[in-house]
């Protein structure tokens, strides 16, 4: 069984679904007969807990991690295979992982045995086992890295500041190498702001939050508990530390803590900390200041779960569980007597509105690095090794990106990544992916096409995530009518260069790259790719239609838009009908695993909202959200809902076209399989079923008379 701690361990780190969380309370309940929809369950769940292993056994390691698009369906086995030869997992664990892969891919050929459920169930069990007994250990050993890190950091800063002194500049290279993550300036702490942290700071909404939350504390006597949650690198420390640097009055009377990077003892854990921290506000008549506390949300549940089992906090923990700061649901903040709460959780760095999506914050740091001003560090460097005649493709890079048009297209490209895959992109994260696609592996590398921007963008899947999401998005994967023309064009046209010239600008940091082209198009695939990518970005080319008709449907779910919305259910009607098919209008059929009959139900459903986030902004333009429309029907006074995201949108809209979904279509959508048994087992099939046979496709009509001794009437159809 699991344990209340289990699950909470569970629900802080993976974001299971209310059908993963059903399928996991089913796996550890006493019934014997599972039937497949619970195989595909919990092979949902085992994608996660999988790429949660991966991450763990990565730390232990000390090596980078796979990259997590390698945690599909029908690649798992591979994955579990590279985690066993880099991490050397263990042969019991390997083992397990491996037999649950081959027994829940039969779920595509056939039914499952009652006997293989339960040996998946039993993989299952084992690795999940394995998975709980590390969180803990994982999540100290993240904090104590961090801790070391910025110990390490501070020294290397000395001495590169020693070195600066000494040389009095840096090269160009050097100075866009404290956007990595793995740079001194990468490890933020509230007490240091350096010139740097100053000239890269972009204000934020949050920002005016927290200052007004401060000045509010300072008017009251009471002493106030202001906590500042979020994620790893999304800025809390840095936001202190600019308070602590350009408001510092605010924060007079204030004990400051951030968990992150402070520890009253090198060997206590985080939660001992955040006791003694806190400790005043056990009992509030003892608080003698305000405190302001920034913290990771992981370390906020550890500490909140802790609590709870200690009896400890009591008016502490009623708040957390008030404001559902765990919820996807939360506010961005919320405020009580005693506490103040600021939330980055789904506080987006992008905006959404009636004419789609921006990043005035994205857009800002981009300004922030290639601005030409003399404040600006990487600027001069640049300047001065371009008036020196130093260049690379690195600093032609930069020079691009100085392009005010392609700043904005590749704002616009982040933003689908992030939508389609559903990914959250830190501050710091952010950095790191300007130095990705300024500078090449090689940083002294001449403008071969692999070194351009245009290029790197979208085609250096295996140094993050988030660029495998934007190679996932490369142009030249859905070319179209236009760009098929321009590249019929180059191949024929007598002179290449001049058609690029044409088509590209009179732009040398564009077309220097073209400099040593000497091959036909179609014999070199890089040229061929930077061609069709540099022409995308120049021009902005929105080529997926279906993402920009998601983004008009999110934003009229979250501004409460009902005629927006009766084009969904317009949809969502048809694709109720065709998801499994029906013989008849008005009818669904279940997915029975009779090879002879088809038994199909009367649909009698309500189009119903969630309406706790329908219409719940009133803005023309909206930051605080999660990108997902939740939709359903109300039938018999209950609402079935489901979280549509982009991928299943762009699943379903096919299926609207008359697209018939895969076994594997079934698996991946999930939550909208779970949502169609749950309208079929809600459905009325008392009074009203059609009997198909599959072969003649014969239809019988099974009525329950109202006021008749018959159970039945059936008529031939």
């Amino acid at each position: 069984m699991l344990t209340k701690y289990d699950w909470e361990l569970i629900e802080s780190t993976i974001n299971l679904s209310q059908d993963e969380r059903e399928g996991l309370e089913l796996l550890y309940s006493l019934k014997n007969n599972l039937d497949v929809s619970f195989a595909i369950k919990l092979q949902s769940i085992f994608i996660k807990v999988s790429k949660g292993r991966m991450i763990q056994l990565s730390n232990k390691a000390k090596l980078p991690q796979i990259s997590q698009y390698h945690f599909k369906i029908n690649n798992l086995h591979r994955a579990w295979g590279e985690m066993k030869q880099k991490y050397n997992c263990s042969l019991n664990e390997f083992n397990q992982a491996i037999n649950f892969n081959k027994i829940s891919q039969l779920i595509y050929d056939r039914n499952l045995k009652q006997k293989e459920i339960r040996e998946m169930s039993n993989n299952f069990k084992y690795i999940l086992k394995i998975y709980l007994s590390n969180i803990s250990e994982e999540s100290r050993k993240i904090e104590n890295i961090e801790n070391k890190k910025r110990e390490e950091n501070k020294n290397k800063q000395v001495e590169s500041n020693l070195s600066v002194e000494n040389t009095n500049k840096t090269t160009f290279i050097n100075q866009l190498s404290k956007l990595q993550i793995s740079s001194v300036e990468a490890v933020v702490h509230e007490k240091e702001f350096t010139p740097l942290q100053d000239y890269m700071h972009v204000e934020r909404e949050i920002q005016n939050d927290l200052v007004q939350a401060l000045t509010q504390t300072g008017k009251n006597e009471k002493p106030k508990l202001i906590l500042l949650c979020g994620s790893v690198g999304d800025g809390k420390s840095h936001l202190l530390s600019y308070i602590q640097e350009k408001h510092s009055d605010l924060l007079e009377n204030c004990l400051v803590h951030n968990d992150s990077t402070e520890s009253f003892n090198p060997n206590e854990e985080d939660i001992d900390t955040l006791e003694r921290v806190l400790e005043e506000f056990e009992n509030f008549e003892e608080a003698q200041k305000t405190s302001v506390i920034a913290i990771n949300l992981g370390v906020l549940h550890k500490f909140y779960v802790h609590q709870k089992e200690k009896g400890q906090f009591h008016t502490l923990c009623k708040y957390i569980e008030d404001s559902k700061v765990f919820s996807h649901q939360t506010p961005k903040y919320t405020v009580d007597n005693t506490f103040y709460m600021l939330n980055f959780a789904g506080l987006q760095p992008y905006e959404i509105s009636e004419t789609g999506v921006n990043s005035k914050f994205f857009k800002s740091i981009i300004q922030k690095v290639v601005n030409p001003n003399e404040d600006n560090p990487f600027y001069k460097a640049w300047k001065n090794e371009k008036d020196a005649s130093i260049t690379s493709a690195a600093h032609e890079n930069y020079a691009l990106l100085q392009d005010e048009t392609i700043q904005d297209s590749i704002v616009q490209k982040l933003i689908e990544a992030m939508i389609q895959e559903k990914s959250f992109l830190s501050t710091r994260a952010f950095y790191n992916l300007i130095y990705d696609i300024i500078v090449p592996l090689n940083s002294d590398a001449d403008l071969q096409p692999s070194n351009a921007l245009p290029y790197m963008l979208f085609n250096r899947p295996d140094r993050s995530d988030l660029m495998e999401a934007l190679h996932d998005i490369d142009p030249i994967l859905e070319r179209d009518e236009e760009l098929d023309n321009i590249i019929s064009s180059f191949i024929l046209a007598s002179g290449p260069l001049n058609y690029i010239k044409e088509l590209l600008g009179d732009k040398l940091y564009l077309s220097s790259s073209w400099t040593n082209y000497t091959h036909r198009i179609e014999d070199d695939t890089d040229y061929l790719k930077l061609l069709v990518s540099s022409y995308a970005l120049l021009h902005n080319i929105k080529q997926d239609e279906v993402y920009h008709a998601f983004l008009d449907l999110l934003f009229a779910f979250y501004t409460g838009n009902e005629n927006k919305m009766s084009e969904l259910f317009e949809m969502l009607d048809t694709i109720m009908e065709q998801w499994i098919g029906t013989p008849k209008n008005g009818y669904l059929y279940m997915d029975t695993n009779n090879a002879e009959y088809q038994i199909a139900v009367k649909f009698e459903g309500e189009p119903e909202v969630d309406e706790k986030l329908f219409g719940s902004k009133n803005a023309s333009v909206i930051q605080h959200f999660i990108p997902e429309i939740k939709v359903g029907y109300q039938i018999k006074g209950e609402s079935i809902l489901v979280a549509i995201d982009y991928k299943l949108f762009k699943l379903l809209s096919k299926v609207a076209d008359g697209y018939c979904p895969s076994q594997q279509d079934y698996t991946e959508a999930l939550q909208f399989t779970d949502f169609y048994s749950k309208i079929i087992r809600e459905s009325d099939q008392s009074k009203d079923l059609l009997i198909v046979h599959r072969d003649t496709e014969e239809v019988l009509k099974f009525t329950k008379p109202r006021f008749s001794k018959k159970d039945y009437e059936v008529e031939v159809y």
